[in-house]
């Protein structure tokens, strides 16, 4: 007899309601302990092109045996998407699946926790990297995502000022009024360089072509989370940066094709011996973080599927478990 089938769907609404950004750190560190120790499995991105609309779609499938879930992010980049149709520029769902059949059993809203999983992230690198006394935090590109680097840098460093800029000065005006209802000081400042030159952490979250920070402007201590980056062709970072400071990425095989590194290992400018380490040798502690309050460090991602796959399945438990969502019977 055919086991009875039922897939959980689960809103935006829902799923914002069912995770927290500290929650999303444990899990998300977790997810990379366990890739480091060769627990979870995943592809790199790949993406369709849809030229006609200006978009790309893209798909990320893991499995985390720890976890006993497998699943698939489909993410849509649509330039146009927020002048056109009021939507955001980059919309996603995760599809969870029984590794065990096949079976789906949810589909839920990926837009969230996609700035959720990104913002966990940077949390956790922080956590390794950045200097414990860090006050000052700088975001350039005040977008979802720089949202998301902010509140998960809030939850393991104490932040008490922000620094803002983005090349359109009313997203970031916006973002410092957010920003300002959480309690903190911010303001928006000119130029990427005064944010770069007076902050103790810093989070990229940008869509350059071109580097938006530059090796002169950073100073002793300073620690950098760089988000920005999924597809070739595009970098944050000025490559001399790169070079004077400690490197880490979350996985050099997909980051140095399509993440903050690619243009530079491209040019053969920046090679494997420049890159430190993938942070799960600094949560293995196979390597140590931060080690003087000196050193610059800098962590960049690309964004890996195990983020989605396990911060999506924390949310399916809590969902089950509160009895939330649309269950549909197949």
């Amino acid at each position: 007899m055919s086991q009875e089938r039922e897939i959980l769907f689960l809103s935006e609404h829902d799923v914002r309601s069912l995770i927290t950004m500290k929650e999303a750190i444990e899990v998300v560190e977790q997810a990379f302990k366990d890739y480091a120790l060769g627990k979870a499995q995943q592809l790199m991105r790949r993406y369709l092109t849809i030229e006609k609309y200006k978009g790309k779609i893209g798909f990320m499938p893991a499995y985390i045996d720890t976890l006993n879930v497998a699943g698939i992010k489909i993410v849509g980049a649509y330039e146009e998407n927020p002048k056109k149709y009021g939507l955001p520029r980059v919309i996603a769902t995760t599809v969870l699946l029984d590794p065990e059949t096949g079976l789906p059993t949810a589909i839920m809203d990926g837009t969230y926790l996609t700035m959720v999983r990104t913002g966990a992230l940077g949390a956790v690198a922080a956590k390794y990297l950045a200097r414990k006394d860090s006050e000052i935090a700088g975001i350039i590109g005040a977008g979802v995502q720089g949202m998301g680097q902010l509140l998960g840098l809030i939850e393991v460093l104490n932040i008490k000022r922000v620094l803002v800029y983005d090349i359109v000065p009313e997203n970031a005006d916006k973002f410092v009024r957010e920003v300002k209802k959480m309690g903190l000081d911010a303001i928006r400042v000119e130029s990427a360089e005064a944010v770069v030159k007076n902050v103790d952490v810093l989070a990229t979250a940008t869509t350059s072509e071109k580097p938006v920070v530059m090796k002169d402007w950073a100073k002793p201590g300073l620690h950098i989370n760089s988000v920005g980056v999924s597809t070739a062709g595009k970098q944050e970072i000025d490559t001399e940066l790169f070079k004077i400071s400690k490197l880490v990425v979350d996985d050099f095989d997909q980051t140095s094709k399509i993440g903050g590194i690619n243009v530079p290992i491209s040019q053969g400018i920046l090679t494997k011996n420049d890159v430190y380490c993938e942070i799960g040798d600094l949560i293995l502690g196979r390597k140590p973080g931060r080690i003087s309050k000196d050193e610059i460090t800098i962590f960049v991602t690309s964004g890996l599927a195990i983020q989605d796959v396990s911060v999506s399945q924390l949310v399916y438990w809590k969902a089950k478990k509160m009895n939330m969502g649309v269950k549909v019977k197949l």
